[in-house]
């Protein structure tokens, strides 16, 4: 017989077992709820945190990097390194270490963004995630060690429950069996007839304990209900309260890896604008060491440092008087040619001869060594400025007519010009630099040195790949010289 209040705790138990309904993809909240599973979140939250941590320590690296590069950089200008040098070089160099200071501003800015914007903002995020984390983490374990009461109390009901089962049942069989040996031995009246009151008897007995038994089970009964109605009703607080948290959890993980995206990103972004500004940093300097003159910068050199004493004459031989009957051949004093003296020995008359003679050859030798002179290789430079100024294009020093065609120097020669079209760089001069160098040069031609460097620049164009096809503003500016 089962109580209406019995019944009631029945139907109440069929409600609650059909009142949830599990719906949706994967999730923390519905799946990750048992013990298993918030071992697993937080083992994952674990190797999250040492990732995070790992980026952070490279951010520090990488701006460490660039304040290192920045003092390495801003070394250089220390160094004076054009303090050495002449001419154009020694203004590449100072011009380099000038611009070169910009490029250790920008690693000083490159390392302060990274720091900052994610170096620092990566830690700050990492001290907030582990704390929520923590917070959150010994929430659900609080609620985990709850559960275990309430499923302890549910246990020990539903045993005592069992127990009680188990007894009632047992004396109910027991007392069916004393039923049947009463009937069986009322059938035979003939057989212990003197026993059927004590087996009345026990049958009274096991009644009246099968009816208290089944009271007490009953009992037990209402009460394992009730602590399950207790169990079902922390379940569902548990539920509802640990799935807040889980999707917390799961919230807070979503947030920290948009946080991580976010970051790399941005340092991506640093590094493109800070590469894009080098860039243009270094095709600022590139254009401002282009071009170099070495033999510019050597006569530079010259300008400063030379005794201007000029070299002594080259000396002319000096006869004795007993020379006046041989036959005398003197040598040049430019070439090593050999000129015979014509004469009959006569005298003072071949004496002023053979002077004359050497006299001649000195002078002639003399003329033939002014394109080799330093002087006129000096005006030749200017001239080449100036002309290339006016065409627009290098100009070349050396004519290619004096390369030696024997297989023997070939591979000399080539380098040799190789050398010498690298050294003779194409300077673009300015209006005023040109203008003053323009009136040095005509100032020249009142000498013999401009005047060959000049003859000499002009006629070597014939040769060159360009010749003398002259622009009508081109041709003009030379008939003015």
């Amino acid at each position: 017989i089962v109580s209406s209040q019995s019944k009631n705790s029945v139907y109440k138990l069929y409600r609650m077992a059909h009142a949830q309904s599990i719906s949706g993809g994967p999730s923390y909240s519905r799946d990750m709820w048992d013990t298993h599973g918030v071992k697993m979140i937080t083992e994952r939250i674990d190797r999250s945190k040492k990732s995070m941590k790992s980026l952070r320590d490279f951010f520090q690296s990488s701006a460490d990097t660039s304040f290192t590069n920045a003092k390495t950089t801003h070394k250089l200008q220390a160094m004076n390194i054009g303090e050495a040098e002449f001419g154009t070089l020694k203004f590449v160099e100072e011009r380099y270490g000038e611009l070169i200071e910009t490029m250790s501003k920008n690693e000083e800015i490159l390392g302060s963004k990274i720091r900052t914007q994610c170096y620092q903002k990566l830690s700050d995020q990492i001290t907030r995630i582990t704390r929520v984390n923590t917070k959150l983490l010994g929430d659900l374990a609080s609620w985990q060690k709850s559960l275990e009461r309430e499923q302890k109390k549910l246990r020990k009901a539903k045993q005592s429950y069992d127990e009680k089962k188990k007894q009632t049942l047992a004396v109910h069989k027991a007392l069916q069996q004393e039923k049947e040996h009463l009937t069986a031995m009322k059938d035979s009246p003939s057989q212990s007839s003197n026993k059927i009151p004590q087996v009345e008897a026990n049958v009274m007995a096991l009644q009246q304990k099968y009816k208290s038994m089944q009271t007490q089970s009953r009992e037990q009964l209402e009460q394992y209900i009730k602590a399950v109605a207790i169990y079902r009703g922390f379940r569902l607080n548990y539920d509802s309260s640990t799935s807040v948290l889980l999707d917390q959890m799961e919230q807070t993980e979503c947030d920290r890896a948009q946080m991580v995206h976010r970051v790399l990103k941005l340092y991506l972004e640093i590094q493109q604008v800070m590469v894009q500004q080098s860039l243009r940093n270094i095709d600022t300097i590139s254009k401002h060491i282009a071009n170099i003159d070495a033999n510019s910068d050597n006569m530079v050199f010259v300008e400063k440092y030379r005794s201007n004493q000029k070299k002594p004459p080259l000396p002319d031989p000096k006869f004795h008087p007993d020379d006046d009957h041989d036959n005398v051949t003197g040598a040049g004093a430019g070439g090593g040619n050999h000129h015979h003296m014509n004469g009959t020995h006569a005298g003072d008359d071949d004496d002023d001869g053979k002077v004359s003679a050497i006299t001649a050859m000195s002078s002639v030798s003399a003329s033939l060594n002014v394109e080799d002179s330093a002087q006129t290789n000096f005006w030749c430079e200017k001239w080449r400025l100036v002309i290339g100024k006016i065409l627009q294009r290098d100009i070349e020093l050396v004519s290619p007519q004096n390369k030696v065609d024997t297989s023997n120097n070939n591979n000399t020669t080539n380098n040799n010009n190789n050398s010498t079209n690298e050294s003779f760089a194409f300077i673009q001069l300015t209006d005023d630099e040109y203008n003053g160098l323009r009136e040095k040069c005509v100032e020249s031609l009142s000498g013999t040195h401009g005047r060959c460097a000049f003859s000499l620049i002009i006629n070597r164009q014939r040769t060159n790949e360009y010749g003398l096809e002259l622009q009508p503003d081109e041709f003009l500016a030379l008939v003015e010289f």
